[in-house]
């Protein structure tokens, strides 16, 4: 069905404009914090109907000589969709805005559409025909008529002539009140940007010691590489949606395995850990696929990155995602919440509630953070299906989360040479000291690190059955928190499984 052109007056857009009291670069907040803004369009026109795109891939393409759009192209990878889709292109020129002086549009509002389907692999690039003028760079901005939101769109590449953009579904921006909704097909325009119309300061009010997790990007067993992508996401996440109820997620979830403070021991995070571990395990593939597909680093493009970094959470006053990677194939997910002038500050998985770690891309572009040598701004619809995102939350507030992801742990003990018996609630002995192993399903040789409740930790180095550790007791009641590890295939370091803490009582 075709949809209505949106049409607005210019009488209807002045009163949108003053119902719209600027702030930075947008208006009044809607539902989720963001500005709403609006577009007056003329009437729409059908460039593009129903190309078909077979599984294996194909190029859309705009031949209107003389029509600003004329060389547009949609590129579509192999297997990106396995039963093929059709692809249906409109466009609309843009007669106001109300984005006042900071922007101005250079093509009309151009809607992609399909039949629905989500991209299965791999991102379609776009690139569109624009110029500029001095001083100026081009920026393109996906955008929701219904709720008046913007999305800056991540740049693969940028000509005097071209911007290409990555997009790897036709859908709306992405709603996080409701994500995964397609209707609609992707709107989206290219506009001229002048940074000195920029604000200095673009500020989204997330700190890392209050809004990122506590625990660290140390590698599990699932996800021996790291969970920087599964933290920064649920932590955006959690930021953008659950704030209201929960404004802190620093430290909430402490010690989930023990009930009792331990904000010195993060191992015992064990709920919040395996949900950063489960957001890392769903979205890996995806942003690894995304992550191909990106060309190498020059300054020009790296300006244009950081520009797209601080356009958006300008607009919107939301974080963004930000990826660093390097050509030897190591990459980075961190949540970038402030910008001032070249410095990016970023709220980064290796270092948590530490809000000092700053990036900087300069006249010559970026020269590195840490072992990173590249940057790439992460459009919120980009490489992230937030649906499993709020899914995993879900799942987390039910008590419902890791037990079909980690493999499972059981915990045995005994006091003198007698048979092994399973920890299942506080254990009492006379004997001066007791032994511990950890089984894990489907892992010959776990070991495990034993903690006090101060905490600090029994073990130098993981221990294994073999060792025959007797961990003594003293009269009274004690408790010793067990951190069970396993090494992955193909790896060689031990890495987090479970936590648990038991109790024990000697008379």
């Amino acid at each position: 069905m075709r949809p209505r052109a949106i049409l607005l007056s210019g009488l209807t857009l002045l009163l949108c404009l003053l119902c719209l009291p600027q702030c930075g670069g947008g208006g009044q907040p809607i539902a989720g914090g963001s500005p709403a803004y609006a577009l007056a369009l003329g009437q729409s026109a059908t460039l593009i109907r129903d190309a078909r795109i077979t599984p294996d891939g194909g190029t859309v393409r705009v031949a209107q000589p003389g029509h600003a759009l004329d060389g547009l192209t949609l590129t579509i990878g192999t297997f990106a969709y396995q039963a093929g889709t059709s692809v249906t292109l409109r466009a609309a020129a843009i007669t106001g805005h109300s984005f006042g002086a900071l922007l101005r549009p250079v093509t009309p509002l151009i809607t992609l559409e399909n039949d629905g389907q989500p991209i299965e692999s791999g991102v379609m690039h776009l690139r569109i025909p624009v110029t500029t003028g001095d001083g100026e760079a081009p920026m393109a901005l996906a955008y929701d008529a219904r709720r008046g939101a913007v999305e800056v769109l991540s740049p693969l590449a940028v000509t005097d002539t071209s911007l290409t953009v990555g997009v790897t579904r036709l859908a709306p921006p992405v709603n996080l009140a409701a994500p995964g909704g397609t209707a609609g097909g992707l709107a989206l325009f290219v506009a001229a940007v002048r940074e000195s119309a920029l604000p200095t300061v673009a500020d989204s009010g997330l700190r890392p010691a209050a809004h990122g997790w506590q625990f660290p990007n140390v590698g599990s067993f699932i996800t021996p590489g790291g969970q920087c992508l599964g933290w920064s996401c649920t932590a955006l996440y959690h930021y953008l949606t659950r704030r209201g109820t929960s404004p802190i997620l620093y430290g909430r979830y402490d010690n989930s395995a023990g009930g009792f403070p331990t904000p010195q021991c993060w191992q015992d995070d064990a709920d919040a850990y395996r949900l950063a571990v489960a957001a890392q395990h769903a979205e890996d593939g995806v942003w690894w696929t995304y992550l191909q597909a990106l060309p190498a680093s020059t300054p020009r493009l790296d300006r244009l990155q950081a520009l797209a970094c601080r356009l958006a959470i300008h607009l919107t006053g939301e974080p963004q995602l930000v990826s660093l990677f390097n050509p030897g194939g190591r990459a980075h997910v961190t949540v970038a919440y402030r910008v001032a002038g070249d410095e990016i500050a970023l709220a980064d998985p290796e270092y948590p509630a530490d809000d000092t770690r700053r990036l900087t891309v300069g006249d010559n572009g970026f020269g590195h953070y840490e072992a990173y040598y590249m940057l790439h701004y992460l459009s919120r619809s980009t490489a992230i299906r937030w649906e499993e995102i709020a899914e995993l939350w879900g799942r987390f507030d039910g008590g419902q989360l890791g037990s079909d992801l980690f493999p499972r742990t059981r915990l045995e003990w005994r006091d003198g040479p007698g048979a092994w018996r399973e920890v299942t609630g506080p254990l009492v002995t006379a004997a001066d000291g007791i032994e511990l192993r950890a089984r894990v399903e489907n892992v010959a040789t776990p070991g495990w690190i034993a903690y006090t409740r101060a905490p600090q930790a029994l073990d130098a180095a993981p221990v294994i059955e073999r060792d025959q550790r007797v961990y003594p007791l003293a009269a009274g009641e004690q408790i010793i928190g067990v951190n069970i590890l396993g090494i992955p295939d193909g790896q060689s370091d031990w890495h987090w499984v479970d936590f648990q803490w038991l109790t024990i009582r000697r008379p």
